[in-house]
């Protein structure tokens, strides 16, 4: 489990004004970074990448209009650029539930 201090690290700087995150939103990004760093280890200057491709996939889930990849980009203020959120998403997050039903 991640400890409190590096979880309110990740996503606390990513609720921003411009990308309000929802409260379903956060307990299901939160869940996905646990299931995400239970199996891989990932180098603390990656953390972010990983905790902005879980709220993306997370508010693809709980959102009628989800926001944006550029809302992401813009929360992590451009330190990962919009091809390295979406390929995390394809090829880093095989804990997406859509994944697992697809490769079943």
């Amino acid at each position: 489990m991640l400890a409190e201090r590096v979880r309110g690290r990740i996503f606390g700087a990513e609720t921003t004004p411009r990308a309000p995150t929802p409260l379903a939103d956060l307990y299901l990004s939160t869940n996905y970074v646990d299931r995400f760093l239970s199996t891989f280890p990932v180098m603390r200057g990656r953390l972010q990448l990983v905790g902005v491709t879980c709220m993306l996939i997370a508010s693809k889930y709980e959102e009628i209009f989800a926001p944006r990849v550029e809302d992401f980009v813009y929360i992590t203020d451009s330190t990962y650029s919009e091809t390295e959120v979406l390929q995390m998403e394809v090829t880093g997050m095989p804990h997406r539930p859509c994944a697992r039903a697809a490769f079943s």
